[in-house]
């Protein structure tokens, strides 16, 4: 099961409803332009990032001649 919140795990794992826990790193954003430049995929979970930004609010079609 996928937690964002560590400290979840470490009860569930108390609570012996989990038998152990991993904790990983989080990806940092070198990495994430890194393997983009390499124009390869990030593996899934990797780049979760929390809170999630509203989509229109941040995004929006950008003609290649256009300007911003």
């Amino acid at each position: 099961e996928y937690l964002r919140d560590p400290q979840m795990g470490y009860d569930a794992v108390d609570r012996g409803e989990a038998e152990f826990l991993l904790v990983m790193n989080p990806t940092r954003m070198e990495q994430v332009r890194a393997c983009t430049a390499a124009g390869e995929k990030m593996p899934q979970k990797s780049t979760d990032f929390y809170p999630k930004v509203i989509s229109g609010l941040v995004m929006m079609p950008v003609g290649v001649e256009e300007r911003l």
